[in-house]
């Protein structure tokens, strides 16, 4: 483009920007549009996600899991501030009792999976410093213990690598989650991880469907997209949007 050649005396360019929403807006369209009552906010770090949905509009009720200790700590400073956000410090799969979890010095990437040697070569610093003893419970005993059966139920899962465990053991109420963003493995970054397609195959075969993309994790070196967010929507509440 002529006019790009003439700006880039000046280091500048004219790009076209795009017109496809963000996954915030498409949460906020479906959030409101589903009626969606309280969040399920699975692997939750310091509370990144719970503060996005704040933020985007989203007043109902967060629940948040995080089973790292000292990264619940903080999670837990800043629900305080926050009388609809609940924060319960245990790890979230397909069985109830106790699991280790592999704490990296990278606290987003800690894992109850080993992590791969691909992983390690995309996040520096990312390497395991500890391992810590949790509790780990299913969604699906979480539902019934506290009687959420009835609500109108928005499930996020962001475990790094253990998101198929995780649905697993939320079978029994796939069918109670009107909506789905979990994070898709492309690529093996944690060993033994279950990688995007079963996790499409798993929802797939529980009434649920692709309803947005979003790229996430890349390879700064090699350019290669390593992760992606998904939202899968329940096509039992497709017509409600």
């Amino acid at each position: 483009m002529k006019i790009n050649k003439f700006l880039s005396l000046f280091n500048l360019r004219i790009e076209k920007i795009s017109k496809n929403e963000r996954i915030e807006d498409v949460l906020s369209f479906l959030l409101s549009k589903l009626k969606i009552d309280t969040t399920l906010d699975v692997g939750a770090n310091e509370g990144q996600f719970a503060k996005k949905l704040r933020n985007i509009g989203y007043k109902e009720k967060i629940i948040s899991f995080e089973p790292l200790s000292k990264v619940f700590y903080n999670l837990k400073k800043e629900s305080d501030k926050d009388k609809n956000w609940q924060v319960v410090n245990i790890a979230v799969g397909d069985q109830d009792g106790e699991t280790i979890i592999n704490e990296s010095n990278y606290s987003l990437s800690s894992s109850i999976l080993p992590m791969s040697k691909l992983h390690l070569e995309a996040k520096k610093n990312s390497n395991y410093i500890g391992k810590q003893k949790a509790s780990i419970k299913k969604i699906d005993t979480f539902i019934d213990s506290e009687n959420l059966i009835k609500n109108n139920l928005f499930l996020k899962i962001d475990t790094q690598g253990f998101e198929y465990q995780v649905i697993n053991g939320s079978i029994k109420n796939l069918k109670n989650i009107r909506a789905i963003l979990c994070e898709l493995t492309l690529v093996e970054l944690y060993e033994g991880q279950r990688l995007w397609l079963e996790i499409v195959e798993l929802l797939a075969a529980n009434n649920f469907e692709i309803w947005s993309l979003e790229k996430g994790f890349q390879n700064s070196k090699n350019k290669q997209i390593l992760q992606i967010d998904c939202i899968f929507l329940n096509k039992e509440f497709k017509s409600k949007l």
